[in-house]
């Protein structure tokens, strides 16, 4: 596999030494967006090369999601994780997820960027929260896989 850890925004990187209420899944460091009960976004992203000559590639990231939130049917707070051009241009939204997805401890969430092998592009993480109760979505131990051709 080909690591290519995600860095993140000041104000999003946690260490588990100096926040309380949430942990990373592995090491000690985590990104955590939103879960402040106010309208704002947080964004973490970074540029990658995915490598050319592979037969597939694959984006790993654990999620855990907090929430206040107490319908069980309303979207109110969304994570998109989406692949943009080095330019800014959206090229696909390729998972999201909600206040509805809330669940104990953290999820693998793996997903295919196949489409973008051999090209350089920008994975972003973007949390949007509401005005109302807050949602927590804690990223962490995001990594690139790339599949050799068989042979």
């Amino acid at each position: 596999p080909v690591s290519a850890p995600v860095p993140h925004s000041p104000g999003q990187l946690c260490h588990n030494l100096t926040w309380v209420g949430q942990t990373s899944h592995g090491g000690q460091a985590f990104a955590w967006l939103d879960g402040n009960a106010m309208e704002h976004t947080d964004i973490v992203s970074q540029q990658v090369l995915i490598p050319n000559g592979n037969a597939s590639a694959a984006l790993n990231f654990w999620l855990h999601i907090d929430s206040k939130e107490v319908s069980k049917t309303r979207r109110f707070d969304t994570l998109t994780v989406a692949v943009y051009s080095t330019t800014g241009r959206l090229l696909r939204n390729i998972a999201n997820f909600s206040n509805l997805d809330s669940a104990a401890g953290y999820q693998l969430h793996t997903v295919d960027v196949s489409a973008w092998i051999g090209q350089t592009v920008v994975i972003k993480f973007l949390g949007k929260e509401d005005g109302s109760l807050a949602t927590s979505f804690v990223l962490d131990d995001v990594t690139l896989y790339v599949t050799p051709p068989a042979g």
